[in-house]
């Protein structure tokens, strides 16, 4: 990535981890229910692991509620549930181009 693409990446990883943690700081706090929450940690969890996410995290996740960035850590080796994959395996011979 060139620059300004680093940039853009930056801001829309910051946003997208940031939007996670405030619906788990508002289920934390009672005001999203836990099936919302769940569904939501799910999505969370298929991104996180993905390689670009994961190295954002570990440059960033001082930026985050320490609430967050434990939960996120020990739901990290967490197992997806099936159809929750973001990226095939390259065993499948499918790529993005394929339709995921």
């Amino acid at each position: 990535l060139n620059e300004e693409e680093v940039a853009r990446y930056l801001h829309v990883m910051y946003g997208f981890f940031k939007t996670f943690e405030n619906v788990y700081l508002h289920h934390v706090e009672g005001v999203v229910p836990l099936e919302i929450w769940e569904t939501n940690r799910q999505m969370l969890a298929s991104y996180a692991v993905q390689p670009g996410a994961r190295g954002y995290w570990e440059a960033r996740k001082t930026a985050f509620d320490p609430r967050f960035n434990s939960m996120l850590e020990e739901s990290g080796s967490a197992t997806l549930p099936p159809g929750h994959e973001v990226l095939r395996s390259k065993t499948d011979g499918r790529t993005p181009k394929d339709g995921l």
